[in-house]
């Protein structure tokens, strides 16, 4: 790992130098650098809403 001037931290994979974020996906939970829960529950509410939404479409053309 390096330190930039600017006293942010990045991590070198050979010659590439992965890109900072300020939050991504791993495992299906979102990291993020703010110390914040709110981008993962609104992630996680739109994902439950959508499966509902394709759930009850489905059962209603079974009937």
């Amino acid at each position: 790992m390096g330190q930039s001037s600017s006293n942010e931290f990045f991590i070198n994979m050979g010659d590439y130098i992965l890109e900072m974020v300020d939050d991504f996906t791993y495992h299906g939970s979102t990291i993020s650098r703010k110390v914040s829960i709110d981008t993962e529950l609104c992630k996680r509410i739109g994902k439950a809403s959508a499966t509902m939404a394709k759930s009850l479409g489905e059962q209603a053309t079974d009937t």
